[in-house]
């Protein structure tokens, strides 16, 4: 069965494990290859990039007249944020959380945008809006996860064989494999290492970006 569906890649892993009393067990496999995708900085690569827009206003603001903005739920890395509504479009700079304590005492007076700070799930903004503004973040995106009813994804789709070893290097702790743990990882690496090779060189020979653009999330 072809490596372009979900259904189609459980069952080649069960082909390669000749074990086909793991339906239960293999889409966690799966998964586990999701997130250490998402946890490797070798997969900040071209088609996990995201670019989302928002509309942020004074309206939103908390009872200390500070304004927050949800970080969105796919959200790995930022790229760059900037507000849109601005000719030409500013640059809104990412600082840590204490910088921010200290950048309040300077900003308290409504206006553009300049900088944001992300702490769990939402970013704090400054200064606080003090008109409705479009703002637009570019950012490094989580895989969409695979299952019986999303059966495919930008990863599936371009680097199959990411989720095919990935997979099976999962299984192998669970099925107490010690002996293909190194051929899996071996192999899974060095896809990963070609992958990343082949989309920096793209970068740098003026590839198109391929961006995926998600509605607007308030």
């Amino acid at each position: 069965m072809a490596l372009d569906t979900y259904d189609g890649l459980c069952a080649e892993i069960a082909g390669f494990l000749n074990r086909r009393d793991l339906a239960d067990e293999i889409p966690t496999f799966v998964r586990l290859a999701e997130i250490a995708v998402d946890s490797d900085e070798r997969f900040r690569i071209l088609p996990a990039i995201t670019r989302s827009t928002a509309l942020i206003d004074s309206s939103q603001t908390d009872q200390w007249g500070q304004y927050f903005l949800p970080v969105p739920t796919d959200y790995l890395e930022m790229q760059n944020f900037r507000v849109m509504t601005v000719p030409p479009p500013n640059s809104v700079e990412m600082i840590t959380q204490s910088q921010m304590d200290d950048a309040r005492q300077i900003h308290q007076i409504a206006g553009v945008p300049k900088l944001y700070a992300i702490s769990g799930e939402t970013m704090e903004i400054l200064p606080t809006p003090d008109q409705q503004y479009t703002v637009q973040m570019v950012y490094y995106s989580r895989v969409p996860p695979l299952s019986s009813t999303n059966q495919t994804n930008w990863l599936l789709r371009q680097y199959p064989s990411v989720y095919l070893y990935g997979a099976l290097l999962h299984s192998a702790p669970y099925l107490m494999d010690d002996d293909r743990i190194q051929v899996w990882a071996g192999m899974y690496n060095q896809l990963v290492e070609n992958i990343n090779t082949a989309e920096k060189n793209a970068q740098f020979s003026g590839a198109t970006l391929r961006m995926r653009t998600r509605r607007t999330y308030r």
